[in-house]
């Protein structure tokens, strides 16, 4: 069911994680074989970006936001915030997925109809 929707919906996505990691094209293999390859990719290539989620980004890309994040609060326990408990930094948003994202896309471009309904000039 991966490989469907990684076909029908990232198919560019899937073709430079294989060229990339393997160094094989989408139509050198069969269906199977790109099946378990595909299982193995790491995190942070490029078909794990298109889904989006905690694949998306590498373990580095991960270990660096943690580390990102615990310096900004380093730095706030030095300000007078710190000592009443206000403005602590926020700890990173988690990645969101491809449906997500169309999600919040589609609502977007919802409102943006509704308003150019509203005013429209006649």
């Amino acid at each position: 069911m991966l490989l469907a929707a990684a076909h029908r919906d990232h198919r560019w996505a899937l073709r430079a994680s294989l060229r990339s990691e393997y160094g094989v094209g989408l139509g050198d293999l069969g269906m199977l074989e790109t099946a378990e390859l595909l299982m193995w990719l790491p995190q942070g290539a490029a078909l794990w970006r298109a889904f989006g989620g905690d694949l998306a980004l590498s373990e580095e890309a991960h270990q660096l936001r943690l580390i990102e994040y615990r310096l900004r609060v380093l730095s706030w326990q030095q300000t007078k915030d710190a000592k009443s408990g206000r403005n602590r930094p926020q700890p990173p948003q988690k990645i969101p997925t491809a449906g997500e994202r169309g999600e919040g896309l589609a609502h977007a471009e919802r409102q943006a109809a509704a308003y150019r309904r509203r005013n429209k000039s006649t």
